[in-house]
C-alpha cells in the first residue's frame, strides 16, 4: 500500500529525513528534556524553573486531536504558560529545540485519535494542519505519543504509519522541523510489534522515545523498582535492556533510539502481614527526589538491587498525607544507578536520554546540590 502521491514525493521525503538524520547523528548522547505543562500548577514548577542550556530538545505537553472530521491539533491550557517563553529559552540556548508533544487522548480514553486515523482523507487533514499548527506557534517540531494499549481498531498499525507518513512528507518539507514518535507499549513488550510498524516508524522519526522510565510490576510483585536496567531473570521483559535489545532487532537504527529516566520516588506503604502471614504493601504516591532527600540525609541506610538501583526502608515521609503511617519503601534513582543507564545508551550508541518529567527532579535547589542535579549530572555525561 502507498501512502504517498507518486514517487517524487516518496523521494523527497526520504532525502528529508536523510538530511535530518545527519543533523541528528552528529555528536554524541542527546539530552532530551520533558515535562508535562498540564501538571505545572500542581507541582509548583513555573516557566521561570526550565533551564535550557541544559537541553538540547524540550518536549512539552500536551496537544491533542479534536473534530475526528476536520482533526487539528488542540493545546492544554496550561502549554500557553509556557509557549510564551520560547522566545527567552532559545535565547538563553540558541540550540535548543522545543517541541510539542500531541497525545492520542486527552483523558484515559478518548475515540477522536481513532476516528481521524480509520479516515484516508481525515489524516491528510490532520497532517496539514499539523505543519500549519507548529509553524504559527513556532513549535520546531512534534512528538506523537499514541498512549492507549487497548487497541480498539484492528487496522491501527497501518493506519498509524499512514498518518506517521503524512506527517513526515509536510514535517520534513521545512527545513529544521522534527518529527518524534514515542512507544509506550513497553508494559505490553509482546504487543509492540503488534501495535507498531517499528522498523516504519524509525525510519520517518528523527527520534524514537522508548518509554523505558515505568514498567508495571508483575502479578504477585507487592512492591519494586519500575524501570530496572537489566531483567532479573531471562524471561522478564520488563527492563531497560531487554526492550531496547528488542527495538534495535527490529530494524530501529540506534542513532534514532532515545530511551527514558525518570527520578520520581515510588512509595510504597507496608500494611502488616496479610493471612498467609506475608507482608502486605499498597503504593500510595509517586513524588519528586526533592521530598525524599531529608530522610536521605538523616543516615539511612541505602540498599541497592543487582542493576545499583538504591531503595531505602523507613518512616513516612513529612510530605506524604497524614493519613499515611506506619513504615514506608522507596524505591528512588541516585547517581550511580542514573549514570549506569547513562553509560549503557552510550555503551550501545543510543540517540540519547529523555528525563521524563523534568520537575521530578530538585528544580528548586533544595537538596543543596543545586538546581536540577540529575538532569545536570545527564547532559555532563552526554556532553
Amino acid at each position: 500500500m502507498l501512502f504517498f502521491d507518486g514517487e517524487k514525493m516518496q523521494g523527497a521525503v526520504f532525502i528529508a529525513i536523510l538530511l535530518s538524520w545527519i543533523q541528528l547523528s552528529q555528536g554524541g548522547c542527546k539530552t532530551v528534556c520533558h515535562f508535562y505543562a498540564s501538571n505545572y500548577i500542581t507541582t509548583t514548577f513555573h516557566p521561570e524553573h526550565v533551564q535550557p542550556s541544559l537541553c538540547e530538545f524540550l518536549i512539552i505537553g500536551y496537544g491533542y486531536v479534536v473534530n475526528s472530521e476536520n482533526p487539528r491539533i488542540a493545546m492544554h491550557e496550561r502549554v500557553a504558560d509556557f509557549l510564551s517563553r520560547i522566545s527567552s529559552y532559545k535565547k538563553e540556548n540558541p540550540n535548543l529545540k522545543v517541541l510539542l508533544e500531541v497525545r492520542s487522548s486527552r483523558w484515559s480514553f478518548e475515540e477522536t485519535f481513532y476516528k481521524m486515523l480509520s479516515s484516508a482523507s481525515s489524516r491528510v487533514k490532520f497532517a496539514d494542519s499539523a505543519k500549519k499548527f507548529v509553524l504559527d506557534n513556532k513549535f520546531d517540531g512534534i512528538n506523537i505519543r499514541e498512549e492507549t494499549v487497548d487497541r480498539l481498531f484492528k487496522n491501527f498499525k497501518t493506519e498509524f504509519l499512514s498518518l506517521m507518513q503524512l506527517v513526515a512528507a509536510r514535517i520534513k518539507a521545512e527545513r529544521n522541523l522534527y518529527l518524534f514518535a514515542s512507544l509506550v507499549d513497553t508494559n505490553k513488550v509482546h504487543e509492540l510489534d503488534v501495535n507498531n510498524d517499528i522498523q516504519g516508524l524509525c525510519r520517518l522519526a528523527d527520534m524514537v522515545i522508548v518509554e523505558t522510565s515505568y514498567f508495571y510490576l508483575d502479578p504477585g510483585e507487592k512492591h519494586g523498582r519500575t524501570s530496572r536496567l537489566y531483567s532479573k531473570s531471562e524471561t522478564d521483559t520488563k527492563s531497560v535492556d531487554y526492550v531496547t535489545k528488542l527495538v534495535l532487532s527490529r530494524g530501529c537504527p540506534k542513532e534514532k533510539l532515545v530511551i527514558s529516566v525518570s527520578t520520581g520516588v515510588w512509595c510504597y506503604q507496608n500494611l502488616g502481614k496479610d493471612r498467609k502471614g506475608e507482608e502486605e504493601y499498597l503504593r500510595w504516591a509517586v513524588v519528586s527526589y526533592d521530598k525524599l532527600c531529608p530522610f536521605l540525609n538523616t543516615g539511612v541506610k541505602v540498599q541497592r538491587l543487582s542493576d545499583n538501583g538504591p531503595y531505602v526502608m523507613g518512616e513516612k515521609l513529612d510530605y506524604l498525607n497524614p493519613v499515611f503511617d506506619g513504615d514506608f519503601i522507596y524505591y528512588y534513582e541516585d547517581d550511580i544507578s542514573l549514570k549506569a543507564k547513562i553509560d549503557y545508551a552510550k555503551q550501545k550508541g543510543l540517540a540519547g536520554i529523555m528525563f521524563w518529567d523534568i520537575w521530578y527532579d530538585d528544580f528548586k535547589g533544595s537538596c543543596n546540590r543545586g538546581k536540577f542535579p540529575f538532569l545536570n549530572l545527564i547532559h555532563r555525561e552526554c556532553s
